[in-house]
Order: structure tokens, then sequence, then C-alpha cells
């Protein structure tokens, strides 16, 4: 004679009991995990975009018209 069960419907609350606490595994032997540096391009490439000379290339802002030397 099977018993009755219940039907396996998710409850819609379940009580908190108490904050989950998972045990970490330990970190496997050997030399830590380093995630691979992004490959730059070659220096050569690195660039500023074509800025006129009449522009301060430190701030990008246009110097004043009277350069005090």
């Amino acid at each position: 004679m099977k018993r009755y069960q219940r039907p396996a419907t998710q409850p819609k609350y379940r009580a908190f009991s108490g904050p989950r606490r998972t045990r970490h595994r330990a970190a496997p032997p050997g030399p830590p995990r380093v995630p691979a540096l992004p490959t730059l391009p070659p220096p050569e490439i690195i660039c500023l975009p074509n800025i006129p000379p009449q522009y301060d290339v430190t701030t990008l802002t246009k110097p004043p018209s009277t350069v005090v030397s």
C-alpha cells in the first residue's frame, strides 16, 4: 500500500534559518593563479591622435594667446 505523497510544490516562503555558512575549499597547491594581462600593442602603435600644435597636449586645453616665457 502506497503512502500518500504530497505534491512536490516549492514552498512560497521558507523560514530564514540563519546565515548559510559554506566552508571554502583550500587553494590548490602550486603558484597562485594570476589572470593573464591583456596583450598591449607595441609602443610604436600607441600614439596620441593628431592634435594641432597650438593646443597644450598635457591639459588638452587651448593655452593663453600670450605665452609668457
